[in-house]
């Protein structure tokens, strides 16, 4: 039995795309394998949320269904996701396609609600142990997604398909690996784990499909985060060589963001973007990502300095633009800050607003130049900051989307580090450098936080087992839940993460509960 494997890029709502996307992996299949598989997400994209409330999306899929019929030959056999309506019940799952024969539709029985998915808003169970056809007597199951983590009635079968629209974490293949080769071993089958590649909003898709021999070894590897295709002869009597060398968990996170920044602006319709340098490691890193997914012709930086700007910020931005051989634009807001301060506010301004007139200053630089030149605005904040707080309402918070938002400060270092071992992008003095806001003389994070290293080890527990702890944990666990307020009007983010400051985060923002040391 031979398996062909596209693990395609679906982008919601392309139905077009979509479709030649199906189409080209039809006609690199013709005559060469009995069964074609496609990840979940189908003719639509995934996730597509509440577009399932509009009608016409299941007629143009319905449409393009019918289309595909007309390309099929006879000897293959289609397995599509899709959603189905049929008697005013909405299902997600499988369309299994053949040719002359009536498309039977295999339904997702486990619907994910927890973390990004909202799945039993939209769609009825179907029943998993109903999910499976027959080839050449050959007794072939069918997993859609959650299938695959929660299903237990797997009875005896010849082979295993699981098809899947899973986003990236940095933890996630080891344990969808796990998954299968338990399955494997319990069936004694050959299996298949297909997944989606690409990103919508937050989610990153990273593809990483892979295949198990009956004896539940790992015969083959797909790209990670770009398309790939593969056909496999099962049983397979020997290991086929792994497509690509598996990415270190460094390498994953550059990948998935400069994916992710690629997708969220050719999805939006803009191709172009800008962001202000400051002569920290935040900005400098966005703009690195910035012109691996765009193109440096497409990157406008602009580098905004104040009175309390110090020299070696000017030295590194100088070097950065080098190094990425970026034009920089300089625009001092120092007589703007006067005029404000003096003129406008007639010196009432208190400290800590001051400083923040200042990042809304250089926001309303950006923003005005983003609305000029047709680009959207990238913030530069981390995960750190977002915790804390440290960031400022409708300054360096404004954006259309945050790339590093779900890297913790010390993870921004060693990405930087990582790059560097392969080309000198960022210049040495941004690792020597203490990190600082720069809005008020010879200012410090530290003066505010603690240093990085402890806050990011406090955070990594935090976010994991979510206590609040003891002592100088309980204050910052305190801290991260009065700033609820800024992060509901933050940036989208881009989810690295099981636990990000987004969809997977659902705080209150108005509320009495502040637990004290336990």
């Amino acid at each position: 039995m031979k398996v062909a494997l596209a693990q395609v890029q679906f982008r919601l709502g392309d139905f077009n795309n979509n479709y030649r996307e199906l189409l080209s992996a039809l006609e690199k299949t013709k005559g060469k394998a009995d069964i074609l598989v496609f990840p979940e997400g189908g003719l639509w994209g995934y996730p597509p949320q509440d577009f399932l409330y509009q009608k016409e999306f299941f007629k143009t899929q319905e449409k393009k269904i019918k289309q595909l019929f007309k390309h099929l030959p006879s000897s293959l056999t289609l397995d599509i996701p899709g959603f189905n309506m049929e008697y005013e019940q909405l299902k997600n799952g499988v369309f299994l396609i053949e040719k002359n024969k009536k498309a039977r539709f295999f339904a997702k029985e486990f619907l994910p609600d927890q973390s990004v998915f909202f799945e039993s808003r939209y769609f009825q169970k179907g029943k998993a142990a109903e999910n499976f056809f027959y080839w050449k007597n050959k007794k072939i199951q069918v997993l859609v997604c959650e299938d695959f983590w929660k299903f237990s009635q797997l009875k005896k079968t010849d082979f295993l398909i699981v098809v899947n629209a899973s986003p990236y974490t940095t933890e996630k293949q080891k344990t969808r690996l796990k998954r299968l080769k338990e399955l494997a071993k319990k069936t004694k089958c050959g299996a298949v784990y297909l997944n989606l590649v690409g990103a919508q909003d937050s989610l990153i898709f990273d593809g990483a499909s892979f295949v198990l021999n009956e004896k539940a070894e790992k015969v083959w590897q797909g790209k990670s985060f770009e398309p790939d295709f593969a056909i496999l002869d099962f049983p397979l009597k020997k290991k086929s060589p792994l497509a690509k060398k598996s990415l270190n968990v460094i390498e994953q996170k550059e990948q998935a963001l400069i994916l992710g920044v690629k997708e969220f602006f050719y999805q939006t319709g803009f191709s172009k973007a800008c962001l202000g340098l400051s002569g920290g490691i935040d900005s400098a890193l966005v703009a690195y990502l910035a012109i691996k997914a765009l193109g440096k012709q497409n990157l406008k930086a602009y580098f905004l300095p104040s009175p309390y700007t110090e020299k070696v910020s000017f030295k590194i931005v100088k070097s950065l633009s080098k190094n990425l051989d970026l034009t920089v634009h300089q625009k001092d807001i120092t007589k703007l800050l006067r005029f404000c301060l003096n003129d406008f506010f007639k010196g009432s301004l208190s400290g800590l607003t001051q400083q923040n007139l200042q990042a809304r200053l250089r926001m309303l630089f950006l923003m005005a130049q983003a609305n000029e030149t047709a680009s959207l605005l990238l913030s530069t904040g981390n995960k750190s900051e977002l915790a804390m707080g440290y960031c400022t309402l409708y300054g360096d918070l404004a954006g259309a989307l945050c790339p590093i938002a779900d890297l913790l400060k010390t993870e921004v270092y060693d990405m930087a580090r990582f790059i560097n071992r392969k080309n000198h992008i960022f210049p040495k003095a941004l690792f020597l450098r203490e990190p600082s806001a720069e809005l008020a003389y010879k200012q410090k994070d530290s003066d505010e936080l603690p240093p990085y290293s402890d806050l990011d080890g406090f955070l990594k527990k935090f976010l994991k087992d979510k206590n609040a702890g003891k002592g100088i944990e309980s204050e910052l666990s305190q801290k991260i839940q009065t700033q609820e307020f800024k992060r509901k009007q933050a940036p989208l983010l881009l989810k690295l993460t099981e636990r990000d400051f987004g969809e997977a985060w659902r705080k209150p923002v108005a509320h009495r509960f502040y637990p004290g040391p336990v």
